[in-house]
């Protein structure tokens, strides 16, 4: 079977008709380029998009590249730069891509994004949960497919095929690519695990390792996948857990089934060890006794656990802060961000859930406004007003978050120096 079979087999298998557009993300590395190209061959519809993060010197070359790599194949070529927010680098900029690369789908009509991972990189996500201790979601790895935004999904065709046997198609096709500095770093841990275990796994079990790694992938996968169905049916409605459901279970199924709850019914909050041998303990509890946790909170009820999803909160929402070249002109009306004075929010910032006695001094109101009684006023149902975060700079109010800025966060006619504030309630997916 030619690598390209094998690459068109890996786009039907995760439901791209032949006749369907693809946007391909495109970096100008070897993964990436020879995907282009080999769809390109096949003769499957093609946008290529590019997004510079923006993090290195000589990142617009990568651009450039690109585009003319596309212009030779007759491919319509999307370029993004983009801003990745300061903090776990990798993190950010994996969720700055992947919402760049939805909207320029959107905005091409592709009802599929493709990206160039290969098996290896498979078996280092795997290798990187069993480091942090995962569950059944992490050794699952990265899905041949799943949703990215409204109407998209996002595709791995050669999630099937080595590192090694791409290079091999390319060097055999005289295919040129450019080569990413970074990926050569032991900074990050992916590549330590690339250019350290990996290499020793192999000295042991051989080159296909990698393989047999990402087919362990697909077992828990699976595995996951009953866990997901045992749950649906074990379930009154999307956050309660019948305890009659549990009564039977061993520990460890018990585990698996408390970890997927809290994955499903408030996805943005860490599975932790803790957390899931805290609820463990729930169903012996009395009724109305309650585990909390950040961002979510488990009530024991008569013949059910409760699962109420805090997204305000730690884990299930984060203050994102993003330096501005120059005050803009116009804001977002997106009620999750403000572009706020920098100097005025320079002091101490925390982020928390509001509580009796908060005040805030409205930007377009004279004197202070308790936030209990702004958030009565503007209509939010009783059952939701503790979710809501806060921000405050100094121990002041800065932002009722997703409701109304403090009038001294502001930006003003003399301010110089403006930042972004993003309220993040979830993290993004691999």
């Amino acid at each position: 079977m030619t690598f390209a079979t094998r690459v068109r087999d890996g786009l039907r298998a995760c439901g791209v008709g032949p006749s369907d557009r693809v946007l391909v993300a495109v970096s100008g590395g070897l993964d990436s380029v020879t995907l282009l190209r080999t769809l390109s061959g096949l003769g499957q519809p093609l946008v290529a998009c590019h997004v510079d993060h923006q993090l290195r010197p000589g990142s617009e070359e990568d651009g450039a590249f690109v585009a003319t790599l596309a212009a030779d194949l007759g491919v319509l070529v999307e370029r993004v730069a983009v801003e990745v927010p300061p903090g776990n680098v990798q993190a950010e900029a994996r969720r700055v891509r992947y919402a760049a690369l939805a909207e320029a789908a959107r905005q091409h009509a592709c009802p599929f994004v493709a990206t160039g991972h290969t098996a290896d990189d498979q078996a280092e996500t795997v290798l990187a949960a069993l480091v942090r201790g995962a569950g059944l979601r992490g050794l699952a790895g990265v899905p041949p497919a799943r949703p990215l935004g409204e109407g998209t999904m996002l595709v791995r065709p050669m999630l099937d095929l080595r590192r090694a046997e791409v290079e091999v198609e390319a060097r055999a096709q005289g295919w040129t690519w450019r080569d990413d500095p970074s990926n050569a770093s032991k900074v990050y841990s992916r590549n330590w695990l690339r250019h350290n275990v990996m290499p020793l796994l192999e000295s042991m079990g051989g080159q296909e390792v990698a393989s047999r790694i990402a087919a362990s992938a697909d077992a828990a996968r699976a595995a996951g996948d009953l866990v997901r169905l045992w749950l649906e049916g074990a379930s009154d409605g999307p956050d309660r857990l019948r305890l009659d459901a549990l009564a039977d279970l061993s520990e460890a199924a018990r585990a698996l089934v408390l970890a997927e709850a809290v994955a499903a019914w408030a996805p943005s909050v860490s599975r932790s060890r803790p957390l899931l041998e805290r609820l463990a303990r729930l169903p012996e509890a009395q009724v109305g006794t309650r585990v909390d946790a950040a961002g979510l909170r488990v009530w024991r009820e008569a013949d059910a656990l409760r699962f109420d999803p805090e997204p305000g909160i730690g884990p299930g929402g984060s203050l994102v802060v993003t330096p501005l070249r120059a005050v803009p002109a116009s804001f977002s009306a997106d009620p999750l961000e403000e572009i706020v004075d920098a100097d005025a929010v320079a002091g101490a910032v925390e982020t928390r859930r509001w509580r009796d006695g908060d005040r805030i001094r409205p930007l377009g109101l004279h004197g202070s406004q308790l936030v209990s009684d702004l958030l009565r006023d503007r209509g939010v149902p009783r059952a939701d007003r503790d979710r809501v975060p806060v921000v405050l700079v100094g121990g002041d109010v800065a932002w009722v978050v997703g409701h109304r800025l403090a009038a001294f966060a502001a930006v003003r006619p003399d301010t110089t120096r403006a930042v972004r504030w993003t309220w993040r309630a979830d993290g993004e997916g691999r």
